[in-house]
């Protein structure tokens, strides 16, 4: 039965390091992903935080001051149904002697 290896700690020598046959375009690659990774991020949550703010804001707003614009509304179609039978009214009626 093979016998279990101990495992060695690693030496200074044999840690993970950088080595000079990495390419200097592939370092500014990987870290100008990152920058962009981060930057997008942060401009995501910028929106999402105004998202927020205006969901909460019109939460707020609640639906009495929306009723009140939609009465006001109607009120002023009401008044130009009112001119326009008026109008029709007088266009029907037979001409006076």
């Amino acid at each position: 039965m093979p016998e279990a290896t101990p495992k060695r700690e690693a030496t200074p020598k044999e840690s993970w390091h950088f080595d000079k046959r990495i390419p200097l375009a592939l370092l500014f690659g990987l870290v100008a992903h990152a920058g962009v990774f981060v930057w997008t991020f942060s401009a995501l949550n910028t929106r999402v935080g105004q998202l927020e703010l205006y969901v909460s804001e019109t939460k707020q707003m609640g639906t009495s001051d929306r009723l009140v614009r939609l009465e006001t509304h109607m009120e002023n179609i009401f008044k130009e149904l009112q001119a326009v039978n008026r109008k029709l009214d007088r266009q029907a009626a037979p001409p006076r002697r």
